[in-house]
C-alpha cells in the first residue's frame, strides 16, 4: 500500500524498468489488486525481515494476557475454550483460497489464534495459582513462620513470612505467606523462624481505576494478607527451613540483605544506589534520592536491566578473554573466546539470582544469555530473536506481568532500540581520525539511545504514572558516561574481590562515582519545575493501545511501515489529546485529591482507610472546615463548614459535590462546565476479596 501511495504522488518520469501508473479506472484497479497480492504472499522477505513479522506471535501472546487480566468479571473457562474453535473455522475457510493468497490470511489466522491461546493460558495459570487469601481483616492474631525476605530501613522493616501456624484463622483461610511491617531488629533476618502477634488484613484491591492493582500482584506472589506487628517479632527455636527450595531461597535473601547492610554503611552518598545495584534492595536508597531518580529521567537505573547485565556481561567477557589468552597453554588448547564467554554467562546468572530477578532483569538475563550462547556454538543471532524469544519466556513464567509497566516499558524500549540500530543499506566511509572512530560514535550512539529509549516509553509513563521527563534525555546523556565508563568496571571489580574481602576501597569509590549520578538527578529534578505548568491529559487504554501499536508497527516493518505508523501514532496523540483533565478526584473512602498548580496535594477532610496507592508520597494539607484552594486561573476548590461537600468555582458558576461517595469521580472543567466522571471499579476476579460471591 505505500508503494501505491506513493506512486500516486511521485512527478512522471522515464528510465529503464519505470512503468507509469495509468488513470484508466481498470488498469489502476488492476495494478492495485497486484500490489495486494504481493502483499498477500508476503514476498521479498529477507531473513531479518521474517523473523521481525515473527514478533507479532509474542506480541499477540501478550494481548491475550493483557484482554484476559483486563476483564471486570472472571470469563468460564468454558467460554475462552469454545473462542479456539473461531480460528479453526476461519482457517476452513482460508483453505478455499489459492494457495498463492494463502499466506496472510494464515498469518492472521495464528496471530488471532495466539491471542486466544494467550487468554486460555493466563486463565489455567489463575486457576491453578495455591494461594490463600484472609476473607476478612484479622486485628490480633498469633503467626509463627519463616522470614523469608526482608527490606525497609530507618527503623521500618518488612517481612515477608511463610507462615506455619496462624491462631484465630481457619485452616481453609490461612494464607502461606503474609507481609508484616515493624521496627527493626537486628536479630531477624531472612531464614530466622519467628512469632509474631500482629494485625493482618487482605491485601488491598485498587481504589480508583487505574491505579495499581496491588491484589493482583500479591495473588500471584501467593502473599494472601498484610499488615503490622503490636511491638516486635519475638525469635523462634525451629531453625530448619520448611523444604530445601524455602532454604535456598531464604539463603540467599539473608546474603543479599546483608551485603546491602553492609553497602549501605559506606560514607558516601551514593551508597544507598551501590547497594540497589548489585542486590536489588532499595531499601537504603532515600526517598528523596528515589523520587529526584524518577523525576530526572533516571528512574531506569533502579531496575536492573539489559543496560546493567550488558555492560556486566561485556566487562566479565572481555577481562576473561584477556586473562586467558595470558595463560600460554590455556590459549594454544582450547578457544578462550569461548571459556570467556562461559565465565560471562556464570557471571550473569549470578547476578540475576542474587538481585532479585525482576521482570525486567529476566527480560535482560533471557537476551544476554542467548547471544552468549550462539556465540560459544559459533551460530549468527539475529537481535529479533533473541527478543522474541525472552518475551516468550517471560510471558510463560509470569502471564500477569504484561500489565505492568516494568514489562511494557523494558520492551518497548528495547525493541525501539533494536529498530533504530537495525543493519543499514548505506554504505559509510570508515573514519580515518581518533575523534570519528571512537569519540562521535559513542556520542552518537548515546544520543540516539536517550531520544529512541525516551520516546518509547514516555506513552507508558504517562498511563501508568501521569507524568513525564521533559528534561530526562539530557539528565541520560549526562549520567550514562558515568555509568558506562567508570561504574559497571568498578562493580565488576568490587564483586570478583568480594568474598576475599578486598572490595571495600572499590565499593568505596563506586558509591562515589553513583553519588555524582544522584547529584545529577538532584540538578534535573529541580530544573523539571520550569515545566510544572505542563497539564498532561488522562491517557485512556484506547489511546495507550494506538500508541503500542504505532510503535509495533514500526519496528517490525521498518521504513516499509513508516506510513501506517505514523498515522497510527497520529490517531493515538489526537485521542489523548481529548481525554479530560483531572482537576480533583474524590475516592469512596472520603479523600479529596486536588492539582493545585499542576502538583496534586491531598486534602485531608478526615478520609478513613487506605489511600490509593498512586498517591500515597505526595503532599498534604490539613482541612477540617471551611478552606479555599486556588487550583490555577479561574478555578478554585472549596471545603465547606462541615467537611461534607466541595464546590468548584470558576468565572462562570459554582458547582458543589458530595465528599462522601459509593463510587469514585474525578472533576474537570472543559467547554466552561464542570464536568463529572464516575470511576467504576467493580471487578469480580480470581484475586477479588469477596470472590466468587461478587459474581453473584
Amino acid at each position: 500500500m505505500v508503494t501505491v501511495i506513493k506512486r500516486l504522488f511521485q512527478r512522471k518520469r522515464t528510465g529503464p524498468g519505470y512503468q507509469p501508473v495509468s488513470t484508466v479506472p481498470g488498469e489502476f484497479a488492476s495494478f492495485l489488486v497486484s500490489e495486494l497480492s504481493k502483499l498477500s504472499q508476503l514476498r521479498q522477505e529477507s531473513n531479518q525481515q521474517y523473523f521481525q513479522r515473527m514478533l507479532w506471535v509474542p506480541l499477540a501472546l501478550a494481548f491475550g494476557c493483557a484482554a484476559y487480566f483486563s476483564l471486570p468479571s472472571e470469563p468460564k473457562v468454558l467460554t475462552l475454550l469454545s473462542l479456539l474453535l473461531l480460528p479453526a473455522g476461519a482457517l476452513l475457510f482460508v483453505k478455499r483460497l489459492k494457495a498463492e493468497m494463502r499466506a496472510l490470511p494464515e498469518f492472521l489466522i495464528l496471530l488471532i489464534f495466539t491471542l486466544i491461546l494467550g487468554m486460555c493460558y493466563s486463565a489455567f495459570r489463575s486457576h491453578t495459582m495455591a494461594t490463600n487469601t484472609i476473607p476478612a481483616p484479622v486485628e490480633r492474631v498469633m503467626i509463627e513462620g519463616w522470614i523469608q525476605e526482608a527490606s525497609g530501613s530507618n527503623g521500618r522493616e518488612r517481612f515477608t513470612i511463610r507462615v506455619q501456624a496462624a491462631d484465630g484463622i481457619s485452616n481453609e483461610h490461612m494464607p502461606d505467606i503474609v507481609r508484616l511491617s515493624q521496627r527493626a531488629n537486628p536479630d531477624l533476618y531472612p531464614g530466622r523462624f519467628v512469632r509474631c502477634f500482629a494485625s493482618i488484613r487482605p491485601p488491598p484491591e485498587p481504589i480508583l481505576r487505574g491505579d495499581y492493582n496491588f491484589a493482583r500482584n500479591a495473588y500471584f506472589d501467593g502473599l494472601g494478607g498484610v499488615g503490622f506487628v503490636f511491638g516486635s517479632c519475638e525469635p523462634g527455636r525451629n531453625f530448619r527451613a520448611a523444604s530445601v527450595k524455602d532454604g535456598l531461597l531464604e539463603g540467599v535473601n539473608a546474603s543479599r540483605r546483608a551485603l546491602a547492610e553492609s553497602i549501605a554503611t559506606i560514607d558516601s552518598r551514593g551508597s544507598g544506589l551501590t547497594a540497589a545495584l548489585l542486590t536489588g534492595d532499595r531499601s537504603f536508597l532515600s526517598e528523596g534520592d528515589q523520587s529526584n531518580l524518577r523525576q530526572s529521567g533516571l528512574a531506569h537505573l533502579l531496575a536492573i536491566s539489559g543496560i546493567h547485565l550488558g555492560l556486566a556481561a561485556g566487562v566479565f567477557y572481555f577481562a576473561l578473554y584477556r586473562i586467558f589468552s595470558l595463560i600460554r597453554p590455556l590459549a594454544l588448547r582450547l578457544p578462550v573466546q569461548k571459556l570467556a564467554a562461559i565465565g560471562a554467562l556464570i557471571a550473569v546468572t549470578a547476578y540475576l539470582i542474587f538481585s532479585g530477578a525482576s521482570i525486567s532483569t529476566q527480560r535482560a538475563y533471557v537476551m544476554v544469555a542467548s547471544v552468549i550462547c550462539y556465540s560459544m556454538f559459533d551460530r549468527p543471532l539475529l537481535s529479533f530473536q533473541s527478543l522474541a524469544l525472552a518475551m516468550l519466556i517471560v510471558i510463560v513464567i509470569a502471564p500477569w506481568s504484561v500489565l505492568t509497566p516494568g514489562f511494557q516499558m523494558s520492551f518497548a524500549a528495547t525493541a525501539a532500540l533494536l529498530a533504530a540500530y537495525r543493519p543499514s543499506d548505506r554504505k559509510r566511509d570508515l573514519p580515518k581520525t581518533f575523534l570519528r572512530r571512537r569519540i562521535y560514535p559513542f556520542i552518537s550512539s548515546l544520543i540516539v539511545t536517550s531520544v529512541v529509549a525516551g520516546l518509547a516509553t514516555m506513552p507508558f509513563a504517562l498511563f501508568h504514572f501521569g507524568r513525564a521527563a521533559p528534561l530526562g534525555f539530557i539528565a541520560n546523556l549526562v549520567a550514562m558516561p558515568i555509568i558506562s565508563l567508570i561504574c559497571v568496571p568498578l562493580a565488576a571489580i568490587s564483586v570478583v574481590l568480594l568474598p576475599i574481602g578486598l572490595a571495600q576501597p572499590f565499593l568505596k569509590m563506586l558509591s562515589d562515582a553513583l553519588g555524582v549520578v544522584l547529584e545529577v538527578a538532584d540538578y534535573f529534578a529541580r530544573e523539571q519545575d520550569l515545566f510544572q505548568h505542563l497539564n498532561y491529559p488522562q491517557m485512556s487504554w484506547a489511546a495507550l493501545v494506538l500508541l503500542t501499536l504505532g510503535l509495533i508497527v514500526w519496528t517490525i516493518w521498518s521504513r516499509r511501515g513508516l506510513l501506517a505508523s505514523v498515522l497510527v501514532t497520529i490517531a493515538g496523540l489526537m485521542l489523548w489529546s481529548t481525554q479530560h483533565r483531572p482537576e480533583v478526584i474524590v475516592d469512596d473512602r472520603g479523600h479529596v485529591f486536588a492539582r493545585i498548580e499542576n502538583s496534586w496535594t491531598e486534602i485531608r477532610v478526615g478520609g478513613t482507610g487506605l489511600r490509593p496507592i498512586g498517591f500515597s508520597d505526595i503532599e498534604r494539607l490539613e482541612c477540617r472546615s471551611g478552606c479555599e484552594f486556588k487550583l490555577r486561573d479561574g478555578l478554585a476548590l472549596l471545603v465547606d463548614e462541615q467537611a461534607e461537600a466541595i464546590s468548584l468555582v470558576t468565572e462562570q458558576a459554582i458547582e458543589s459535590f458530595p465528599i462522601h461517595v459509593a463510587h469514585p469521580y474525578t472533576l474537570s472543567f472543559g467547554n466552561d462546565q464542570v464536568q463529572r466522571h464516575f470511576q467504576r471499579r467493580d471487578e469480580c476476579r480470581l484475586w477479588s476479596t469477596q470472590y466468587p460471591q461478587c459474581g453473584d
